[in-house]
């Protein structure tokens, strides 16, 4: 794929990219993380009471108009554009309201597919409901012990009053991410960093989408490993493009360099 390709994930969308950025080496030319699901073991999801606030969670109304009002109050904090979003398209009439003017209404992501973004559902497998081992999902710890394989750049951008970048945790980002030089390349070079955005939470981007925006593109700009990355492919178009006499010359004179440093 052509490069520049740049990550930007929130919440446990940040920890899907981390992760696919080591096991999908040099996928992308830099990342933006806001938020990132990822944490050491005792900030794991099982330390967390995820799983019982979703089975909490109210997901049906009798009214669009009510439903609307519940989630305007549960987000008060959200920018009024992408609070209009979230309405818009997280709600749809119930089955049985269709022919009506105005009926039940639920959200269009249900419990279930949240709860298993926590919990794993080992019913599927077992084919029991009741009486099994209740086990988490492990992808945030997962990732947190995989930091320092991340093969690209990477900006933190966190919440200031968030609860789950807090100082601890992002110092554990920035002193493990993309230290253990795995598929390094001569002359290049990996920028780990970390932006705050004050008085905004877990759901900054929510909260103050202009903000987040406005660092993103700044990053992205000033971000030389960008430029580098793209010189790379540029590089390895040209050898692909090279006769084999001409590889073989390469190769040869390579080799013959490496005796003088070996």
């Amino acid at each position: 794929m052509q490069q520049p390709i740049i990550g930007v994930g929130h919440s446990m969308g940040g920890c899907q990219i981390a992760t696919l950025s080591v096991t999908s080496r040099r996928m992308f030319s830099t990342m933006i993380l806001l938020d990132p699901a990822i944490g050491p073991p005792d900030m794991g999801l099982a330390t967390l009471d995820l799983g019982q606030l979703t089975l909490r969670r109210r997901t049906q109304w009798p009214t669009r108009e009510d439903a609307e009002k519940a989630l305007r109050t549960s987000f008060s904090t959200w920018d009024s554009q992408v609070l209009n979003l979230l309405i818009k398209h997280s709600i749809h009439s119930d089955k049985q309201s269709i022919e009506m003017e105005d009926g039940p209404v639920s959200l269009v992501t249900g419990r279930y597919q949240e709860l298993v973004n926590y919990i794993k559902p080992s019913f599927i497998r077992s084919g029991k409901v009741n009486g099994q081992e209740l086990i988490h999902q492990t992808g945030p710890v997962d990732m947190y012990h995989m930091l320092g394989l991340v093969t690209c750049s990477a900006l933190y951008l966190c919440g200031g009053e968030s609860t789950l970048s807090v100082p601890r945790v992002r110092d554990l980002w920035l002193n493990r991410t993309a230290k253990l030089s795995y598929s390094k390349e001569p002359g290049e070079t990996r920028k780990v960093d970390e932006r705050i955005v004050p008085d905004t939470g877990h759901f900054l981007p929510m909260e103050e989408p202009k903000k987040c925006a406005d660092i993103i593109a700044d990053w992205i700009e000033k971000d030389k490993c960008i430029a580098w990355n793209c010189c790379v492919g540029k590089r390895g178009k040209t050898w692909c493009e090279l006769s084999n006499a001409s590889k073989e010359m390469s190769a040869e004179a390579w080799m013959k360099y490496l005796q003088s440093k070996l």
